[in-house]
């Protein structure tokens, strides 16, 4: 039953976060919400819809993790039950019949899935770390989870057919997924004629304005985007990074942690988001300064739950360095309004069961540490779309068809018409405005995002 309501009132806790995630996502990544409202679920995804799954009788009765990431066929391929390679599992939402209702993939609301290392334990941790399990018990769902989709308790519940909840339905306008598929559509068919009938004057024009169309719709869209994410409100109080001399200005300025309502908002040095409770069972109950260890491991502050699993981690280099550090450290703590403690590093090997909630720090602190030159112009660029890589040979590849089919069709004495002459330069336009905005983006990533920021440039 998709809606369309205000937001007006306040998110009930538990409620799930969606995963962190960078330019043309950040409005889904605050908006987006799986929360209880009486008689149903509710997944609101980035755009403010909401779809209503009915619990009880009728509805939903039970819920089944699928811890399995993937598995291997007979025939050697790989099975993969959800479309996502390398998902950490996924929440099937059962009915009386043994019908899945809808599907939860981990990998969409777990708001640290991208800094979590590959080793981070599955199954009933991961059901506890998402939230999943804290969802269920307030949902007065009985939560099992299995190892893979062949298990008993699925037969028969058709999980293929059933929808995926997913925060980033809708993250970008259709009518820019029309125009692409639309302009991809109409260059295909132009390059079979031009291929099999021959080129033509008329074909190279309708082929070069097809090809036009992505270009321009993802200009379009990078400005509608960019105009729409810098109207979202900044966190409140909080610390931009304090690091050492040699920081970029792309980290000094991008960086930050704040609160914005209920939320622990946590901006790594490319621009990613991630967005985690400030109340409720999947609260921000401490913060915990590590010291740097033997091995190498550099001092860290720890964001933790209240099963003492770090969710975040900022290192100390890059962000309490000097002798403000601890003043920035009380400043954090008195905003999130949660005790701050120290821990010393356990040796190698000590303590295993112990530290399985905790191991991520290191890595969490790793990807809030001023990011490479390199990694920060690839964080930073606009999201590819449709097609991921495709998509962006596309932009390169479909002016080229254009451009032959016009030098083909000239005439005897190498001279264009006015049709094969316009298309050539319609071709050629679409060259420019695919590949001038890539350059412009590394040109002033190298010049000035990514130059060390004068001293004193954070806050």
């Amino acid at each position: 039953m998709p809606t369309s309501p205000e937001d007006a009132d306040p998110i009930p806790e538990p409620a799930l976060r969606p995963a962190g995630r960078g330019r043309g996502a950040l409005e889904a990544v605050r908006r987006a919400r799986v929360l209880l409202r009486p008689g149903e679920l509710v997944a609101r995804d980035g755009t403010g819809r909401e779809i209503g799954v009915p619990l009880g009788p009728g509805g939903v009765t039970r819920a089944v993790l699928v811890a399995e990431p993937e598995r291997r066929s007979g025939g050697g391929g790989v099975y993969e039950p959800f479309g996502r390679p390398g998902s950490r599992g996924t929440l099937l939402l059962l009915d009386a019949a043994d019908r899945c209702r809808a599907r939860l993939r981990v990998d969409d609301w777990l708001p640290e899935s991208a800094l979590l290392p590959a080793s981070a334990p599955l199954g009933e941790a991961m059901a506890e770390r998402t939230g999943f399990t804290a969802l269920c018990e307030a949902a007065g769902l009985p939560l099992k989870v299995v190892p893979d989709v062949g298990h008993r308790d699925l037969a028969g519940a058709d999980i293929g057919i059933a929808p995926v909840l997913s925060p980033s339905t809708g993250v970008f306008p259709a009518w820019y997924r029309v125009a692409r598929c639309t302009g991809a559509s109409v260059w295909f068919v132009c390059l079979a004629l031009g291929t099999f009938a021959g080129p033509t004057a008329l074909t190279a024009l309708v082929a070069a304005l097809a090809a036009l169309c992505a270009p321009v719709a993802r200009l379009v869209l990078r400005g509608v985007v960019t105009r729409r994410e810098r109207r979202l409100p900044p966190p409140v109080g909080g610390i931009s990074p304090s690091p050492r001399p040699g920081a970029s200005r792309r980290f000094l300025r991008t960086a930050r942690v704040g609160v914005d309502g209920p939320d622990l908002v946590v901006v790594d040095g490319v621009g990613h988001t991630h967005r985690f409770a400030l109340r409720g069972p999947l609260a921000i109950r401490r913060l915990v300064r590590v010291a740097g260890s033997t091995d190498g491991t550099p001092a860290r502050l720890e964001f933790r739950d209240a099963a003492d699993r770090t969710r975040a981690a900022l290192p100390e280099e890059d962000w309490f360095s000097g002798s403000g550090g601890p003043e920035r450290r009380e400043r954090l703590r008195r905003l999130l309004g949660v005790p701050l403690t120290e821990e010393r590093p356990q040796p190698a090997g000590a303590g295993r069961g112990d530290r399985a909630a905790r191991d991520a720090g290191p890595a969490f602190a790793s990807a809030m540490a001023r990011p490479s030159a390199r990694r920060a112009r690839r964080g930073s660029a606009f999201p590819r779309t449709i097609a991921g890589p495709s998509s962006s040979i596309f932009l390169v590849l479909s002016p080229a068809f254009a451009v032959i089919f016009a030098f083909s069709v000239r005439n005897a004495e190498g001279a264009f018409d006015a049709v094969s002459g316009t298309a050539l330069g319609v071709a050629l336009a679409a060259w420019l405005l695919a590949g001038l905005p890539v350059l412009f983006r590394l040109l002033v990533s190298a010049l000035w995002w990514e130059r060390p920021a004068p001293v004193g440039g954070s806050r």
